[in-house]
């Protein structure tokens, strides 16, 4: 037996050396090296992902995999919803280290994602995965990163409403500081508030006794149109020192709570608390919850870039700044609009379902949408196209039972936008209030939709041949109309606002250093106001400002003042008209400048908001002011708005002047040079030019061929100045003129150097 067993080991001794040599004479392979990893982390910080991705899988491909190059993988391709990719990385991980908990985590945030996109068995399946890997960690480690509101998510999304908030709540437990957390916690309370009953949901919340809760409770009350309850505990819930909870989704709620019952001050109020008072990140990401809706794309990449709670309170003051179609007011009246929708819109477009492809109506991805859109989880596309444009100029369906629930919301085109066509469907596979945009049309939305626009009747009219064309632009016109309306928004009144004339006009004279000084004139009539005075009540106010800003939107002027209907009325009796006067100076070359009046009793304003480039008097050459005409000008008695250099300049901003009456002009000129006797000369010349005559009776329009009045005057006058400014001013008798629009332009010449300076303005003569 020995020599048996001898004989077997020299034979096979030769062919065991052989087997092992490869493996004794090979060095190992080497692991991906750190170096690595890091340069992929900072290609991912970068906004890169596709190339950290590239680069991890050629290290990965070449040698040994390390966790931490996996877990990066993870990471990378959990931001880019690549779920088929984590799980393929994360079970690798597990490979290595079996039991893992980055890998844990990673696998149930996949299997929960992917779930969503599935039937219900299959979903079933890859939510029990997900289930099983988050308590799996919680039985490990339930302090491990934010597990508990992962699991939150999976709950909310199996609509395990209750659980939701417990795993929410536990997890600030863990992580009081989590700001996304405490977001989503939010986010829970408000979804289980929304698809439990009341008669369930608010017993278990007052069990609870906390801060959070009695929150939602009054949510629900204001979602009630109990607004006195909620009232109450919102403000008993802002004046407790010791609540454990933002003071702003408490304001903000509030806010709306004003807006619901007509209150704007208060809503204004509350609002801007809420942004004076941000603090934390939560409170930053609280504020921006209710803000995104409205944002482009670029106010959303500017906004990225902020992290100071200031620089962030500014960034949200000037976007509202630049929507309010009347900044001078105290009240921003897009702000206000924004949060009037915010509550329709809860009421009428929410939606806490899953936008998937298999309920998209866009089969095929006609339309493109800006990343803004992609923030939304509480609305249905009704819902943000609602809430950046207000209620459709019309709106059509088509009812029939074999089409699928449609209606197409027609925007018309105004100063700042074109027309907009937005078409929503509820696709076939989708269910409840999952309202999304569409591209295509059936035959039947086509014929009802002909009066909507000529594309729909060139389709209807086309032969089988050109169809396919036509359909095609349809889809094209709906994906301009969706990209541009979900990175725009616009202002709307209510409908029975009234808009009336505000005559209106600035002039501009040299200011103090280098500034330039505006005049800013306004005029109003009663009978403008109050037509055949049917309207007209005596103790109405009429609201009316002005508002200034420089290029950084940092405001240069900004007033709002009140008058009385009857001080209006008496002032139209008397003179013809109500005058007002804003002054401001600034150096800034561009500035925006809004004016308006408003009768709030009444739903109606008027008003101007342009974009003014600033003018220039040269401190080296002669220049003129520009030209007021006025009612009259006359020494000063005392100081008021009208007063400027001495003199009370009353100026008549309708530009309509009685022939009976004289017409005052008033200017100023600067930087007239002396001669030897220290005494500036020049001559003034003025020139009056008819631009068209005011129609009249069949009898003066031929008796008018037949004048021989002059459509053209002109007069010079010669003047001298002891300084280097000179204030003009003339009253002119144009008593025997034609009625008519008028052109005057005025020409100051120096006598020495023959330079010349100008200016026109131009009026109405009754």
């Amino acid at each position: 037996m020995n020599r048996v067993i001898k004989v077997l080991r020299t034979m096979l001794m030769p062919l065991l050396l052989l087997t092992l040599m490869p493996a004794i004479s090979a060095p190992a392979q080497e692991a991906v090296s750190g170096q690595e990893v890091s340069w992929a982390r900072m290609l991912w910080q970068q906004g890169k992902p596709e190339e950290a991705v590239k680069l991890l899988e050629k290290a990965l491909q070449e040698r040994t995999p390390t966790l931490d190059a996996l877990h990066l993988l993870g990471q990378i391709e959990c931001e880019r919803e690549k779920w088929g990719q984590v799980r393929k990385w994360m079970k690798k991980a597990l490979t290595l280290q079996p039991r893992d908990l980055e890998a844990y985590y990673y696998l149930g945030i996949a299997y929960r994602e992917s779930g969503k996109y599935k039937a219900l068995l299959l979903r079933a399946i890859d939510w029990r995965k997900s289930r099983r890997y988050f308590e799996n960690i919680l039985a490990k480690n339930p302090a491990y990163r934010d597990v508990f509101a992962q699991y939150a998510i999976l709950q909310r999304y199996r609509e395990q409403h209750y659980s939701a908030v417990d795993l929410g709540e536990r997890q600030l437990l863990y992580h009081p500081e989590a700001t996304a957390a405490e977001i989503d916690l939010h986010r829970s309370y408000d979804v289980l508030l929304e698809n439990e009953s009341a008669g369930k949901a608010i017993p278990w919340l007052e069990k609870r006794n906390t801060d959070r809760a009695l929150f939602f409770i009054a949510e629900h009350l204001r979602r009630d149109d109990q607004y006195a309850r909620a009232d109450s505990i919102y403000s008993r819930l802002l004046d407790n020192p010791e609540r454990k909870l933002s003071a702003i989704p408490l304001l903000l709620a509030m806010t709306r709570s004003a807006i619901a019952q007509k209150r704007e001050t208060a809503a204004q109020d509350y609002y801007t608390q809420a942004v004076n008072a941000l603090q934390s990140d939560a409170d930053i990401r609280f504020l921006f919850e209710d803000m995104h809706y409205i944002l482009s794309d670029k106010e959303y990449e500017v906004l990225q870039k902020l992290s100071k709670p200031g620089d962030i309170a500014e960034f949200y003051r000037v976007i509202w700044l630049r929507r309010d179609p009347l900044p001078a007011s105290q009240i921003n009246l897009r702000l206000m609009e924004h949060y009037r929708r915010l509550v329709y819109a809860e009421k009428h477009f929410r939606y806490d379902g899953f936008r998937t492809q298999f309920n998209n109506p866009d089969k095929l991805h006609y339309l493109q949408f800006p990343k803004v859109f992609a923030l939304n989880r509480k609305f249905n596309d009704k819902g943000l196209i609602y809430l950046r444009h207000g209620e459709p100029n019309d709106r059509i369906s088509t009812l029939e039972a074999d089409v699928q629930q449609n209606e197409t919301w027609v925007y018309a085109a105004d100063q700042r936008q074109r027309k907009l066509m937005f078409h929503f469907v509820i696709d076939d596979n989708a269910t409840g209030n999952n309202w999304r945009l569409t591209a295509r049309l059936t035959p039947e939305m086509i014929e009802d939709r002909l009066t909507t626009d000529p594309i729909f009747q060139q389709l209807y009219m086309a032969d089988a041949m050109e169809r396919m064309r036509y359909e095609n632009q349809i889809a094209d016109i709906s994906r301009e109309d969706v990209a541009a309306g979900l990175d725009s928004d616009r202002h709307s009144w209510p409908k029975k606002i009234n808009a009336f004339e505000m005559p209106f006009y600035l002039a501009a004279f040299k200011g103090t250093g280098d500034k330039t000084r505006y005049n800013a004139y306004i005029a109003l009539r009663a009978s403008q106001l109050w037509q055949d005075g049917k309207e007209y009540t005596a103790d109405h106010n009429l609201n009316y400002g002005i508002a200034v800003f420089d290029r950084r939107w940092k405001p240069v002027l900004r007033q709002e003042k009140i008058i009385r209907a009857n001080t209006i009325k008496s002032w139209s009796d008397s003179l013809g008209y109500w005058p007002a006067q804003f002054t401001f100076e600034s150096a800034d070359p561009m500035l925006y400048v809004s004016v308006f009046a408003r009768i709030p009793e009444e739903e109606k304003v008027g008003g101007y908001r342009f974009d003014l480039p600033v003018k220039r008097f040269p401190a080296d050459s002669t220049s003129m002011s520009d030209i007021v005409a006025a009612a009259s000008v006359r020494p000063a008695d005392a100081e008021d708005e009208f007063t400027w250099r001495g003199l009370r300049i009353m100026p008549n901003a309708t530009r309509n002047f009685a022939k009976k009456d004289p017409l005052y002009v008033y200017f100023e000129l600067y930087n007239l040079p002396a001669d030897s006797l220290q005494t500036a000369r020049f001559t003034l010349q003025y020139r009056l030019k008819l631009l068209k005559k005011q129609p009249g009776n069949i009898f003066k329009q031929i008796s008018g061929l037949f004048s021989r009045q002059q459509e053209e005057t002109s007069n010079l006058v010669e003047r001298f100045a002891n300084d280097s400014i000179s204030i003009e001013y003339l009253a002119l008798d144009l008593s025997k003129k034609l009625a008519g629009h008028y052109e005057l332009e005025i020409i100051a010449t120096l006598s020495e150097s023959g330079i010349k300076v100008a200016n026109k303005t131009e009026f109405d003569l009754n």
